[in-house]
């Protein structure tokens, strides 16, 4: 018997307003945890404060720079077993808005659908977005409505080696508001005890694969994904990205396993 998705504690606790500049951190994580954790080293990070670029910027440093608006997102995934097999059914909400997708996982589809609101079905084709995989889900297509819309965003996921944090690349498809065609994610730094350095804008985060983080020229962030619970990604967005493409990068995130 399928189980009922329950996301009203996830709505009910979304906070509607979330500061767009944080006064950022650096953490630390081992190789052997795959990812980038929250352990906050204030000495260390006064240390490297001068002579690394991707380490975090005092707030200060920011006032003389034009701000960039982030917006504050929370994707959430629910894996479900059923008399028509396994699914993971994924809740992305914004402010007041929520986005819904369910994915067949094991059938390695080739598209999946993206619903304005909570719920959505897979057998039901009038999607407002749709997100076209390949390659064992490291690669992905954005697109509007169908499988056949306009392309808005791909993403490539590529792992660097075993001990290392994966390597993304995003470009970007008519698109007016956004100012660049492409980003890749910043290079963790390692340190000389074998830990991976990384600002993910906050000490709310777990070591994980799934972290990244994307800067303008300038190194000012534009997209911070980090872990926060076991099957809860957070996202903080440049306000000229739209809630498909945050949502886009969520899954993408959860979905690629290398």
């Amino acid at each position: 018997m399928m189980h009922h998705m329950d996301f009203s504690p996830f709505l009910n606790d979304y906070p509607q307003k979330e500061k767009s500049i944080r006064d950022c951190m650096c953490y630390k994580v081992y190789p052997n945890a795959l990812g980038y954790a929250n352990s906050f080293n204030k000495k260390r990070n006064e240390k490297r404060h001068e002579s690394n670029r991707f380490l975090a910027k005092s707030h200060e440093f920011f006032a003389h720079k034009p701000m960039i608006n982030l917006i504050h997102g929370r994707c959430v995934r629910v894996k479900s077993f059923g008399l028509k097999g396994y699914k993971e059914e994924y809740l992305f909400a914004t402010g007041n808005l929520v986005l819904h997708s369910k994915v067949k996982v094991f059938s390695n589809p080739e598209s999946i659908g993206l619903k304005i609101g909570s719920t959505s079905h897979i057998s039901v084709k009038d999607y407002d977005a749709t997100l076209l995989t390949a390659n064992n889900f490291c690669d992905f297509s954005l697109r509007e409505g169908s499988s056949f819309g306009n392309e808005k965003l791909s993403i490539q996921i590529r792992p660097i080696s075993e001990n290392q944090p994966r390597k993304i690349k995003l470009y970007f498809f008519q698109n007016n508001m956004i100012p660049f065609d492409m980003l890749e994610s910043v290079d963790p730094i390692l340190d000389d005890e074998g830990g991976w350095i990384i600002d993910l804008n906050t000490d709310n985060a777990i070591s994980s694969i799934k972290n990244s983080r994307f800067e303008d020229s300038d190194h000012n962030p534009v997209i911070i994904i980090r872990k926060v619970e076991e099957s809860e990604l957070e996202i903080e967005y440049a306000d000229f990205f739209n809630e498909f493409i945050a949502f886009s990068l969520c899954m993408a995130s959860f979905l690629c396993k290398k």
